[in-house]
């Protein structure tokens, strides 16, 4: 249980970075 407990917040941490990335792409576009 645990061990997926540390999956999700693998998988929460990716996307928040993913998410930054994408972010700072757009407003550099603008």
């Amino acid at each position: 249980m645990g061990n997926e407990l540390r999956n999700r917040s693998i998988l929460m941490v990716s996307y928040l970075v993913i998410l930054a990335t994408v972010i700072e792409i757009v407003s550099r576009n603008v």
